[in-house]
């Protein structure tokens, strides 16, 4: 299934890029308000998980009515781009899964892969952050 739409959110807690699969957020959320509004509560309550990171990658889906949240953490890209190592926590209803050991879906190891590919390729994380992969193929088609 594919993503309804991606956000960056460059201002957040940690500069953060957001995925948002079709089955959780629909276009009915308010234009993202819902979404982030959903971030900013994990960023509030779990502020500390975040901290050792230099900017996190965010997957946000549903199962079985649940809004789950993925994010990535990466850190050690200093210097830029260095070889960061990524930390990754799952979210339940806003809830932190200490004990959750699935780590994403396929969709989403696509959606890694292209935006360290795309990293790679920046100055820095500004314009990283600024400059988003193209995902196309993994994003549903809007309705005009």
């Amino acid at each position: 299934m594919p993503f309804s739409r991606r956000f960056s959110m460059q201002h957040a807690a940690k500069p953060t890029r957001v995925y948002v699969h079709e089955t959780v957020f629909t276009d009915a959320d308010n234009h993202g308000k819902l979404p982030q509004a959903y971030i900013g509560k994990i960023f509030e309550q779990y502020t500390e998980l975040f901290e050792p990171d230099d900017f996190l990658i965010m997957a946000l889906w549903a199962d079985n009515g649940k809004q789950i949240a993925e994010v990535f953490g990466y850190f050690g890209t200093n210097p830029w781009p260095g070889n960061p190592e990524v930390n990754s926590w799952m979210f339940s209803d806003g809830i932190y899964q200490r004990e959750e050991r699935q780590i994403c879906c396929a969709d989403t190891l696509i959606v890694l892969g292209r935006e360290e590919e795309a990293r790679r390729k920046t100055p820095d994380l500004k314009s990283y952050m600024q400059n988003p992969p193209d995902v196309s193929d993994l994003m549903k088609p809007r309705r005009h």
